[in-house]
Formats: C-alpha cells, sequence, structure tokens
C-alpha cells in the first residue's frame, strides 16, 4: 500500500462512498476541474495516481508549474460517477493545497528577486506530513 492508497483510505474508509454508491449505479459521467484564481498549478501527477486508482481516466489541459488564469480547466475527469466522486475529494484537496503553496512561494520568489536575481527557494520544515516529498 503506498501513500495514494493510505489517504484514500483514510477518505472513503474500508465501506467506500457509500453515499455515492446508494444514489448512482454504473453510470458514466465527465467533470472537469477549473481553477477559482489566478495561481501557479501543482499536485498534477498525484490527481492522475488519485483517479487511476479509483478507476476513472483523466486528461489535464495544463502543466505543473503552469501559471494559469482563473475560470482555466486545468483537467477533464471521466469514467464511472462512482470512480469520480472516489476520488474528487482528495484530488482537489492535493491541487488545492499544492496550487496554493506553489503560488505562495512565486510570490515570495518574486519579491526576494528584486533584492538579489540569484536567490533560490529551496523548502521550509513547515510542511504537511505527505507533502514533503
Amino acid at each position: 500500500m503506498d501513500d495514494i492508497d493510505r489517504y484514500l483510505k483514510e477518505d472513503i474508509g474500508i465501506e467506500g462512498d457509500i453515499t455515492s454508491e446508494n444514489l448512482f449505479n454504473d453510470e458514466n459521467a465527465k467533470a472537469k476541474i477549473i481553477s477559482k484564481e489566478n495561481c501557479i498549478i501543482a499536485g498534477l501527477d498525484e490527481l492522475q495516481i488519485i483517479f487511476k486508482k479509483t478507476g476513472a481516466k483523466t486528461e489535464l489541459k495544463v502543466k505543473d508549474g503552469d501559471n494559469v488564469k482563473k475560470n482555466k480547466i486545468i483537467a477533464e475527469i471521466t469514467g464511472p460517477i462512482n470512480s469520480i466522486l472516489k476520488g474528487e475529494r482528495l484530488a482537489l484537496n492535493f491541487i488545492s493545497k499544492m496550487s496554493g503553496i506553489a503560488s505562495e512561494t512565486n510570490k515570495l520568489t518574486k519579491k526576494c528577486k528584486k533584492i538579489n536575481q540569484n536567490i533560490q527557494i529551496a523548502a521550509t520544515r513547515k510542511t504537511t506530513p505527505g507533502f514533503r516529498k
């Protein structure tokens, strides 16, 4: 069991997403992940792994590190609706948190480069467990 498996198990438990399983059968669906604000996008590798594990397919519309504008489609997810719903909360949490960190780091780096063009922001120990990788 890898980290993503553990995170999915923590999120949906052994029983799975019982609400979705009681509302939907085997219907296929399409979901879009859309940015709510301008940001540097991050966490797309994890997003793809999460949906692969739940049985949905992802089509990325941007790359990690891209500067995206508000309302930009980040990814389209297709497959059984229950597969999409099993992974959506974990995937959104990953890209939201990682994109927030990337965006704030980008702002900080820009400010610092005004003083020292050669500065590099490397890491912080104030990391959420599981996010240091």
